[in-house]
């Protein structure tokens, strides 16, 4: 492997490290909410690295109570994501704002993102699936 290659590999190990973003919301929910999401993954197509792309997840509670989203965890530091710190009503919708930042990254690109909310035990698993082109690791010839 070519030293600039490792030192960029490095560099995308270095800055996938779990994250997690909580929701400081101590509003307690009534009846049964039901986290229902239109899209779970989400293919961004070619990219260059560097370039910053967003997506929004939309998901509707089709419960009898509100929604409250408790927190998101991410698998790496490249994805910003934003969550509605309100309840969402029930047979009300939002979004789930998700921002990736492609730098560091090479190749097709695979990442999760957990979403945990009153409307259950298990975490919802939403990914964002990208094929990033970095000029300064051709992996693709």
């Amino acid at each position: 492997m070519r030293p600039i290659a490792f030192i960029l590999f490095l560099m995308g190990l270095l800055s996938c490290n779990s994250a997690k973003k909580s929701n400081n919301s101590a509003v307690e929910a009534k009846g049964n909410p039901k986290f229902a999401i239109q899209e779970e993954i989400h293919n961004f197509g070619t990219v260059q690295a560097g370039e910053l792309v967003s997506y929004s997840f939309k998901f509707t509670n089709k419960g009898d109570g509100d929604l409250i989203i408790d927190s998101v965890d991410v698998e790496c530091g490249c994805l910003k994501i934003t969550f509605p710190q309100e309840p969402v009503p029930a047979g009300d919708y939002n979004f789930i704002e998700v921002l990736f930042n492609s730098s560091g990254e090479v190749g097709n690109v695979v990442k999760q993102i957990q979403v945990f909310s009153n409307a259950g035990k298990e975490a919802e698993k939403l990914m964002i699936t990208a094929r990033v082109n970095n000029e300064l690791i051709n992996i693709y010839n």
